[in-house]
C-alpha cells in the first residue's frame, strides 16, 4: 500500500499554511472561470404535451454547456445533458414554473430561463369519438377483407389490432386484412388517437369479420353475384360460432305470447323434401308462465355485415291464425345504441292481422323498415304485397338487396328474375343528412346481423289471448330454413 498525503498536508509542504485558504477558494469561484457566462437557454413548451399530471419542456443548445440544471418551483429534480424534459407525477389544473440553467465546467453557469405552465382539469380532458366500423360485402375475399369508417373529429391517427395481435397504426379511415383463411372469422379492433394532449383516446371499436367461403360448384350463384358467406344447415346441430340462441320470455315488445327457448331451435331434415334445415319449432305448452315455447336465433356479435344480395330459402308454416315468421336485420350496434336506433330491417313477415281478416294470410306478407332515436320519436315505412299464390305450401326464396342507394325486396327470383320488388326504400344520405335524427341515412350504413323467429301472437296478427291461437291446435308447427346466403357483386 502506497501511502497518498491529503491535499491539505501537501499544501502546506509546499506552500505554507499562509497560501492554503486562497489556493483551495480560487478552485470553487464561478467568476474566476476563463469562459465566461454561458447563455440562458431558450425554454419552450413541448407541442401537445399538457396532461392532467405532467407536460414536458424542451430548449435550446447553449454553446459550451455540458450540462443543463432543471428546477421545478426552485427545487432541483435533474442535471443533465439533454435538451428535454418530461414532468411527471404532477397535480392536475396545478401552475407550475419551470426552470432550466446551463452549466459548464470551464465558463459561469447562465442566467435561469423559466416557463410557467398549468396541467389540465379532467374537466378539460376530451374522449374521442369511437370509430363506427364497417366491412363492405364486396370487399370480401376467401383470403382477405377491408374494414372502412368515417374520420372521427379531432383524431390524427387509429391503433388497430386484429385477433389481439400487436398493435398498429394508421393515418388511413381504413385496412385491408390479408393472407387470411377462407370461411374464417377475425375480430378487428380500432381506436382513435389524437397528438393534441387535451384529447384521449376513444374507446376500442370492435367488428367481426367473417372472409368469404372458397367458391362451391354446388351452389347455383346468381348471375352477376359472387357468393360470400351461406350457411347451408348440413349438420345436425346448429353453428355456435354463427348463431346465438336466444332465451327470452319478454314478449319482445310487441306483447307475443311465446317463450323463446333452446328447445325451439333444432337442425334436421324438412320431412316432405328432405332438405336438412334449420327448424324453428312452435309448441302449445306451459312454460316459465307462458303457453307457448318457440324459437328464435340470432347472429348478433358473431356474423354481420353491410350490402350486398342476402337469400334465405324458408318454408313457412301454416300461420292461419296466430303464427308469426319472420326473417331480418338488425344493426350491430344493437347492445349500444338500442332500438329503433340500431336500425331494423324486416325482410319478411307473414301471419298479419290484415291477411286474418282478408282471408288471405297464406299470400299475404310484408317488408319493413325502422329506425329512429327512440321508440316514441322513429321512423316507419311498411309495404305489404299479397302474391298470386300461397307462400306457405312449400319452400320459397326471399331476396334482401341493399346498396349505398337502397333496399329492396324480392320473392323467388329463382322462379323469375325480373320480379319487381314488393319493398324499396331509398337510403341515399342527402345533403345535411347527419343533422336530422330520422334520416334514413344516419341508420342504413352499418354492419347489420341476421334474425329468424317463429313468434306466437301479439300486436302483428293482433291476437293476444292463447285461446286464439287456432294454427296450434293440431300440434306444433315449424319454419324451415333451407340456406342462408349473401352474395357480392361482380365487380
Amino acid at each position: 500500500m502506497h501511502y497518498r498525503p491529503h491535499m491539505y498536508t501537501l499544501a502546506k509542504r509546499f506552500l505554507g499554511a499562509g497560501m492554503l485558504l486562497p489556493l483551495l477558494f480560487a478552485s470553487c469561484s464561478e467568476e474566476d472561470k476563463e469562459g465566461g457566462q454561458l447563455t440562458a437557454p431558450t425554454v419552450l413548451l413541448i407541442p401537445n404535451s399538457i396532461g392532467i399530471d405532467g407536460f414536458g419542456i424542451r430548449w435550446s443548445e447553449v454553446t459550451g454547456a455540458s450540462a443543463y440544471e432543471i428546477h421545478l418551483d426552485g427545487t432541483t429534480l435533474s442535471t443533465q445533458s439533454s435538451t428535454a424534459y418530461t414532468f411527471t407525477g404532477l397535480n392536475e389544473a396545478t401552475t407550475y414554473t419551470a426552470s432550466v440553467r446551463a452549466l459548464s465546467d470551464t465558463a459561469v453557469a447562465s442566467e435561469w430561463n423559466e416557463i410557467r405552465v398549468r396541467t389540465y382539469s379532467n374537466e378539460d380532458i376530451i374522449r374521442l369519438g369511437a370509430p363506427e366500423l364497417t366491412v363492405e360485402t364486396a370487399s370480401l375475399t376467401p383470403t382477405s377483407f377491408t374494414v372502412t369508417w368515417s374520420a372521427v373529429s379531432h383524431a390524427d391517427r387509429y391503433t388497430w389490432t386484429l385477433d389481439d395481435g400487436q398493435p398498429q397504426s394508421t393515418a388511413e379511415c381504413r385496412i385491408t386484412c390479408t393472407g387470411l383463411t377462407p370461411a374464417s372469422s377475425h375480430t378487428l379492433r380500432v381506436r382513435a388517437e389524437a397528438g393534441a394532449s387535451n384529447y384521449t383516446a376513444s374507446e376500442w371499436s370492435e367488428i367481426r369479420v367473417r372472409t368469404a367461403s372458397e367458391d362451391s360448384s354446388e351452389i347455383e350463384v346468381p348471375e352477376g353475384y359472387r357468393l360470400v358467406w351461406s350457411d347451408e344447415f348440413d349438420g345436425t346441430t346448429l353453428d355456435g360460432t354463427i348463431w346465438n340462441i336466444e332465451v327470452d320470455g319478454s314478449g319482445g315488445g310487441n306483447n307475443e305470447l311465446q317463450y323463446y327457448c333452446e328447445k325451439g331451435v333444432s337442425v334436421g331434415p324438412e320431412p316432405e323434401s328432405g332438405a336438412n334445415c334449420l327448424i324453428l319449432t312452435a309448441t302449445r305448452e306451459n312454460y316459465q308462465n307462458r303457453q307457448f315455447t318457440s324459437g328464435r336465433i340470432n347472429s348478433k356479435g358473431k356474423y354481420s355485415f353491410t350490402y350486398g344480395r342476402l337469400d334465405a330459402r324458408i318454408r313457412m308454416p301454416q300461420t292461419a291464425n296466430g303464427l308469426w315468421p319472420a326473417f331480418w336485420l338488425m344493426g350491430n350496434d344493437f347492445d349500444q345504441v338500442g332500438w329503433p336506433a340500431c336500425g331494423e330491417t324486416d325482410i319478411v313477415e307473414m301471419g298479419h292481422a290484415t291477411g286474418i281478416s282478408r282471408g288471405t294470410q297464406d299470400r299475404f306478407f310484408n317488408g319493413a323498415c325502422h329506425w329512429g332515436t327512440a321508440w316514441n320519436n322513429k321512423g316507419d315505412y311498411a309495404l305489404d304485397t299479397t302474391a298470386p299464390y300461397s307462400m306457405q305450401d312449400g319452400f320459397h326464396l326471399y331476396t334482401c338487396i341493399w346498396t349505398e342507394d337502397e333496399i329492396a325486396m324480392y320473392y323467388d327470383l329463382d322462379l323469375d328474375p325480373n320480379r319487381k320488388p314488393y319493398y324499396r326504400i331509398s337510403i341515399t344520405r342527402t345533403a345535411g343528412y347527419e343533422s336530422d335524427p330520422l334520416h334514413v341515412g344516419n341508420y342504413f350504413h352499418k354492419p347489420n346481423f341476421i334474425l329468424f323467429n317463429l313468434a306466437v301472437g301479439g300486436n302483428f296478427p293482433g291476437l293476444y289471448e292463447a285461446a286464439q291461437i287456432t294454427a296450434l291446435n293440431d300440434g306444433p308447427a315449424s319454419m324451415y330454413v333451407d340456406y342462408v346466403r349473401l352474395y357480392a357483386e361482380e365487380q
